[in-house]
């Protein structure tokens, strides 16, 4: 009787303490996207030494999502292509330091917006931005 007793008490102890700390970690699990993925849709003024040429362009992701990026073509023409994935926060026009970078040495430069950034659609999330890298490639 005793041990069943302890048992009891044993058990609600450890729902008592498990049950909150099970929904912190659910919680956390829920809104772990808006915590990896900080989008920006609001563009950057584009530098006037780097607009001149840039492309706007559309594709689609293996899951159908629409994705838009950008083509910086190199001044006199070059068969180099540098392949360019901002970070987790902002969208095409927050990584323009890198444009002029790329375009100093005279490669092409494709920049994509992930699903969810800029004018991209959908949610993010780690198996989208590899399909979506995927399809940028």
């Amino acid at each position: 009787m005793q041990n069943r007793k302890l048992r009891g008490i044993l058990l609600a102890t450890c729902l008592l303490i498990a049950t909150p700390y099970l929904g912190v970690i659910a919680y956390y699990i829920h809104i772990e996207p808006s915590l990896v993925y900080l989008p920006s849709h609001r563009m950057r003024p584009i530098d006037a030494k780097l607009e001149n040429g840039l492309k706007t362009v559309r594709l689609t992701s293996g899951d159908g999502t629409s994705l838009s990026g950008l083509i910086l073509p190199a001044d006199g023409g070059s068969d180099r292509w540098v392949y360019f994935l901002h970070g987790n926060g902002g969208n095409v026009s927050t990584c323009q330091q890198w444009w002029s970078v790329v375009h100093e040495i005279r490669a092409n430069l494709f920049v994509l917006d992930y699903r969810s950034y800029d004018e991209s659609q959908r949610l993010p999330s780690e198996r989208g931005l590899y399909n979506d890298a995927d399809a940028g490639y």
